[in-house]
């Protein structure tokens, strides 16, 4: 028995999904993309909200840790432990919105790919 790769799993998924759809009448397929738009939509808007709280999170980090050095630069321990861990509090950040981008824009392209599917038939 052989292992099926992503991709074969992908096609596999793509005929499966484009089966179903030539099967749904005109009112259905309306209504699917309707669907998927309003499901991109809120994807969308969902992006947008979370990457500005983040950021703006991470704009307050810096801003703070610039506030601390510029008030009380000095080469104690415990400063440059709190420095360096702002820092890294922003690089993970940093790395959790792109995760999350990247997450919701598979969502957006199979929301787009089935809407466009919808749209051939």
């Amino acid at each position: 028995m052989t292992k099926k790769t992503k991709a074969q799993d992908k096609l596999e998924y793509q005929k499966l999904t484009s089966d179903a759809i030539s099967l749904l009448g005109t009112q259905d397929a309306m209504g699917l993309i309707k669907f998927y738009e309003a499901q991109a939509s809120s994807t969308k808007t969902r992006i947008w909200t979370i990457t500005t709280w983040v950021l703006t999170l991470n704009i307050g980090l810096l801003a703070l840790g610039l506030k601390l050095f510029t008030d009380r630069a000095t080469l104690n321990p415990g400063f440059l432990t709190l420095e360096a861990a702002i820092a890294v509090a922003g690089v993970v950040l940093c790395a959790f919105l792109r995760n999350l981008i990247n997450d919701h824009g598979n969502h957006l392209r199979h929301y787009w790919t089935a809407e466009n599917r919808s749209l051939e038939y």
